[in-house]
């Protein structure tokens, strides 16, 4: 009974590893939505507005997250990618080595995905239509289904060709 019990445990605290080092006590996404990563969330354009102007809203952090599928050395491997703005935060809450993305070819894995795939600071990956570089390595960012990496939120806005999107609103 503990080994189910702890495993269960286990898989909850790494899903919800994002939402709880993420500050935000309320999470908006598309009607129906239910499970913040791995489910695609297409907000209306005036969401953010909306949110922002309601009594008693403090803090907005506009986020798009997309599940994305990579290949390195015939082995791939997905992770979900989170586009945000340094401005309003929402990025990773621990920078193990290098920094945060400033350009639109630039990302941030989590280090266990790193070495598993051999990758490194200053390492070039092809993620959808696009060459990316490795600027930094988070931790604690894997999980079982997979791990998140991070990248400017104009960046995911390019590569999937929808300027304006945003997937969820983390509100304080």
């Amino acid at each position: 009974i503990l080994l189910p019990s702890g495993h269960r445990a286990g898989v909850s605290r790494q899903a919800s590893a994002y939402l709880e080092n993420t500050q935000g006590t309320v999470v908006v996404a598309e009607k129906g939505i239910g499970d913040f990563l791995g489910t695609s969330s297409v907000l209306p354009a005036d969401a953010i507005e909306v949110v922002q102007s309601t009594p008693g809203v403090d803090r907005v952090i506009p986020v798009v997250s997309q599940f994305v599928i990579f290949e390195r050395h015939g082995r791939k491997d997905g992770f979900f990618l989170i586009g945000y703005d340094p401005a309003f935060g929402g990025g990773p809450w621990k920078l193990a080595e290098g920094r945060e993305p400033t350009a639109d070819n630039e990302l941030v894995v989590d280090r266990t995905t790193a070495r598993q795939h051999e990758m490194r600071i200053g390492d070039h990956m092809r993620l959808l239509d696009r060459d990316m570089t490795i600027v930094g390595l988070s931790d604690e960012a894997t999980f079982w289904a997979g791990s998140v990496a991070f990248a400017p939120i104009s960046t995911l806005e390019s590569l999937l060709r929808a300027p304006g999107l945003r997937s969820f609103l983390l509100v304080t």
